[in-house]
């Protein structure tokens, strides 16, 4: 019947590692169907690497990523090798906008064969830091409340983590006077094999 020019589509994607992604059925009037991928957004992820070249051959960043409610997961291996290291960037593509929490472990090569395998670590963040020997947290610190108004001159805070192995410890510290910013973000390097407090 040349009046009957609907159809009903549906697409089905069988994904590499084996997983299968059915979409929805959409009633259609298209003449010619182009069919696209099941992803509704990707996760550009850049990872920097900030080792020394003397004593890391390749840096290797394994990246896991699930979303169990749509059968969809996420494996990539990503191998950097000296001795220039340069920024790279991965996506992840997302069938969920809202699950953009992944995981990411670090192994480093050193020069005489030994790894460094630093602990795995969850997060929803877009820049990956990879250093030997540690890993970088962000803190915010806040003050709540006016020093002027409660008669205090001054406030200081000292942050410090348990150092890396030959280091001394550092100290980082941050003075709050009446008037200025109540709000700053300090950067701690933290030993990658510890748990991050």
């Amino acid at each position: 019947d040349p009046t009957l020019s609907t159809y009903v589509l549906q697409h089905t994607w069988h994904m590499k590692g084996g997983s299968r992604i059915v979409g929805p059925e959409v009633p259609s009037d298209i003449a010619h169907l182009f069919v696209g991928d099941p992803f509704a957004d990707r996760l550009p992820i850049l990872i920097h690497p900030q080792v020394d070249p003397a004593t890391v051959q390749r840096v290797v960043v394994e990246l896991r990523y699930d979303d169990p409610d749509n059968h969809h997961e996420v494996r990539k291996a990503i191998e950097l090798v000296g001795p220039t290291y340069a920024t790279t960037t991965v996506t992840i593509p997302l069938i969920d906008t809202k699950r953009r929490d992944y995981t990411y472990q670090v192994s480093l090569i050193k020069t005489g064969g030994a790894a460094e395998n630093q602990h795995a670590v969850t997060t929803d963040q877009l820049s990956i830091v990879v250093t030997e020997g540690g890993v970088y947290l962000d803190v915010a610190i806040a003050l709540l409340g006016d020093l002027g108004q409660r008669g205090i001159d001054a406030v200081v805070v000292h942050l410090r983590s348990e150092p890396l192995d030959g280091a001394p410890v550092a100290v980082v510290s941050h003075l709050f006077d009446p008037g200025q910013l109540a709000r700053v973000s300090k950067r701690l390097l933290l030993r990658a094999d510890r748990p991050r407090v």
